[in-house]
């Protein structure tokens, strides 16, 4: 959630109104309490009084430390080495107006701050978080309360590997998402590979971001009802059976690993961002 958006002023007031309610609601059945026992004095209400504000400042700090954290975050310099690589690797941020490049590097500071990224048996440097970074921005970028709250770390592999998490045999694998504890194993090589040659539209990055964009419902299953209604999963499910034939006939620039199913067929769409 970008820290200066409309949804983040309305939570603010949600949260204090919220708060604001409970601490009141609390503070009314201490004193029903205290009355029945026949405790009532001005020290009693002072201390039921005490009590409130101390559980409504509880409530809402708690609510909204983290995203007043984020802002902070958010409002820091972005490095000039750091723009020199986004300007150099990532085409889409190339295409940005001046005011939508400041909420994506807004959004970069906030995932890497969030995020753990690890090399496996690789260095990993500024150019190689970024891009993850980036890849993972590229396919919300107009969603501005989006979080990737189940994802606990990202692995960075030097480059492809196979079922056995090997990078020394028959490697065909450029990332993969783990279905234990949220990670997210990226092949180093490939994405920089990726958003160098952008024009082929084959990022391992945005591929995987997709796959955890598809389950956030909970399945992934090519339609990710937490950014589409019924209506628009409707008209997707239309496009996607049209677009699967025109694939399997030579007649779409789409690449043919879409057609293995429907969540691939979202997560390669997705890599033409």
């Amino acid at each position: 959630m970008i820290y200066n958006s409309r949804k983040y002023k309305l939570f603010v007031r949600f949260s204090f109104i919220i708060s604001f309610v409970f601490a009141l609601i609390l503070g009314v059945l201490l004193s029903v309490i205290a009355l029945n026992l026949g405790y009532w004095s001005v020290s009693t209400v002072i201390a039921v009084a005490l009590v409130a504000v101390a559980f409504f400042l509880y409530l809402f700090f708690s609510s909204v430390a983290k995203y007043w954290k984020m802002g902070k975050i958010a409002k820091k310099e972005f490095p000039e080495e750091w723009e020199k690589v986004l300007r150099e690797y990532v085409e889409f941020y190339n295409g940005l107006d001046d005011e939508d490049r400041t909420k994506f590097k807004q959004k970069i500071l906030l995932f890497l701050s969030e995020k753990k990224i690890s090399g496996i048996e690789t260095e990993i440097d500024d150019r190689v978080k970024l891009l993850i970074a980036a890849s993972a921005v590229i396919p919300v970028f107009n969603i501005d309360d989006w979080e990737y709250d189940d994802i606990s770390e990202i692995l960075v592999y030097p480059g492809r590997f196979d079922n056995d998490y090997r990078f020394d045999g028959s490697n065909h694998f450029l990332g993969m998402v783990t279905g234990k504890g949220g990670v997210i194993i990226i092949s180093k090589q490939d994405i920089i590979e990726g958003f160098k040659h952008w024009e082929k539209g084959r990022n391992v990055g945005i591929h995987e971001f997709a796959h955890k964009i598809d389950g956030g419902d909970g399945y992934i299953d090519g339609i990710p009802f937490l950014i589409m209604d019924k209506n628009l999963a409707k008209e997707w499910k239309r496009v996607r059976s049209d677009e699967i034939e025109k694939i399997k006939k030579g007649e779409s620039d789409i690449d043919s690993y879409a057609t293995r199913s429907n969540a691939e067929y979202f997560a390669v769409s997705c890599e033409y961002f």
